[in-house]
């Protein structure tokens, strides 16, 4: 093909883009940018092209300083309109300013999207399993179905993006609304996790009024069932002032004790025998498991 049969042909096919996004109305205004994704023109050719439509007054265009090659907006003219209904209803003979349209061939899907798509899939994924890692404690199917949400959304909606210099319309609606779904179905899952799921471990900073000794079940002083014995054989205590963290509390009778994890024992004292220290929690579990 020469370079005048292919700038015909480039002609051609940006004409018939026009012509479909415009419905063949002279009156529905048609945006430059989304004919950047004509299949197999660069900038430079889908700007020769319009620039030799506009000449020829087939198309009306309108610029700006700061636009593309392409016009900004473009709108087909009565003869632009009345030329490529004759090369739709003869697509053997050429017209006055195009080749025979079935010399060129159809369009086909613009797949120049996928890289990005899958790049940016890629790194939101690695953010995502980075993130939900490094600030939650999810069980791994929940973490499993995050991320497969979120790498849903990232896909469609860079797809949704990227596919907006075509003229596939309906296809760039859809992946929007997809997109669109899974942001909604992430932040209400999300929201029924922190509502119902289980609550992170609260624990309670206290500090011993005087020698406090650890007791194996609340409502049992130490004295009678020690928590444990030492490597001196006296039994667990924990001397004055000494800051220690409570897990959670016990009513024994009247009275609140105080649980507390020692390696693989359990432990107990009346919380009469402690003070707050700064930050102690009011939300201390009231039930240990």
């Amino acid at each position: 093909m020469t370079d005048i049969d292919k700038q015909r042909a480039n002609r051609l096919l940006v004409m018939k883009a026009i012509y479909d996004a415009s419905g063949g109305s002279e009156g529905n205004a048609v945006s430059g940018p989304d004919l950047l994704g004509t299949p197999g023109l660069s900038g430079q050719e889908l700007g020769d092209a319009c620039k030799y439509l506009a000449g020829q007054r087939l198309i009306r265009v309108t610029r700006t300083p700061w636009s593309h090659l392409t016009p900004n907006v473009i709108h087909i003219t009565h003869r632009g309109i009345k030329e490529m209904e004759e090369s739709l209803q003869a697509p053997d003979k050429p017209t006055a300013h195009f080749p025979p349209a079935a010399s060129i061939p159809p369009k086909s899907r613009s797949t120049r999207a996928w890289p990005l798509i899958l790049t940016i899939v890629v790194a939101g994924l690695g953010a995502a399993v980075t993130a939900i890692l490094g600030v939650s404690r999810l069980d791994w199917w929940a973490l499993a179905l995050v991320v497969f949400a979120v790498g849903s959304t990232l896909a469609a909606a860079t797809y949704a993006i990227t596919t907006y210099a075509t003229s596939e319309e309906e296809h760039r609606t859809l992946a929007l609304w997809v997109s669109n779904v899974g942001c909604f179905a992430l932040l209400i899952g999300i929201g029924i996790y922190y509502l119902i799921g289980p609550s992170s471990p609260r624990t309670a900073n206290v500090v011993a009024n005087k020698v406090v000794t650890l007791s194996a079940e609340a409502g049992v002083p130490g004295a009678k069932d020690p928590a444990g014995i030492d490597v001196n054989g006296d039994a667990l205590v924990f001397e004055p002032g000494g800051a220690v963290t409570a897990t959670c509390y016990s009513m024994a009778g009247n009275s609140v004790w105080l649980h507390f994890q020692l390696g693989s024992r359990d432990a107990w004292a009346p919380f009469s025998d402690f003070h707050y220290e700064n930050g102690f929690s009011e939300q201390l579990p009231s039930h240990c498991p």
